[in-house]
């Protein structure tokens, strides 16, 4: 991360977000249990180039057991 005003570099790290579940229920039209595999996949292909997984989940989807264990299946739960 750069400060363009000071023209210095910052002491933060700047992570890409590579999924997000909405995109991934609504904007892509999956079912849950497409967007499990599909979450699976990118984690997986993260975990072997040696990146990180960064997932957006946004909360408000956690109200339901079966969108739960969508976000439990997205970070290799059950």
């Amino acid at each position: 991360m750069f400060d363009v005003a000071a023209r210095e570099p910052l002491p933060l790290r700047e992570r890409p977000l590579v999924a997000m579940e909405t995109a991934a229920l609504d904007r892509l039209g999956l079912t849950h249990e497409q967007a499990a595999h599909r979450l699976a996949s990118l984690r997986e292909a993260c975990r072997r180039f040696g990146g990180q997984f960064t997932l957006l989940w946004h909360n408000s989807l956690l109200a339901t057991r079966r969108a739960r264990r969508l976000y439990e299946a997205a970070f290799g739960g059950s």
